[in-house]
């Protein structure tokens, strides 16, 4: 048996470099188009019968992209972390970010 990981197609904020933690967003429509043949390409030359993915959207919306006709198990453990204070700030902003103990 083999595991594979694959991490969600982008959304618009990953664009902005903006941390989104558990909002729950639909991946950016332009990012399907330019690589759904990457994904046939590269998920094409396997066979998945299940798939076991994050409850957020974008996580579905990637697996039923990337393995279509696999049956996807949601599985809450697999959920993005709870950013915090930091959803919604940009990347480059948090080198200043200090936490107040």
């Amino acid at each position: 048996m083999r595991i594979y990981f694959y991490r969600h197609l982008p959304t618009i904020n990953n664009l902005n470099s903006t941390f989104i933690g558990r909002l729950d967003l639909k991946c950016d429509s332009v990012f399907i188009d330019e690589h759904r043949t990457e994904i046939n390409n590269t998920m094409g030359k396997h066979s998945f019968k299940q798939i076991f993915c994050s409850p957020l959207q974008r996580a579905k919306q990637s697996a039923d992209l990337f393995f279509p006709g696999a049956t996807v198990i949601i599985d809450r453990r697999l959920i993005e972390r709870d950013l915090g204070e930091w959803k919604l700030e940009v990347s480059s902003l948090m080198h200043s970010f200090q936490m107040e103990i």
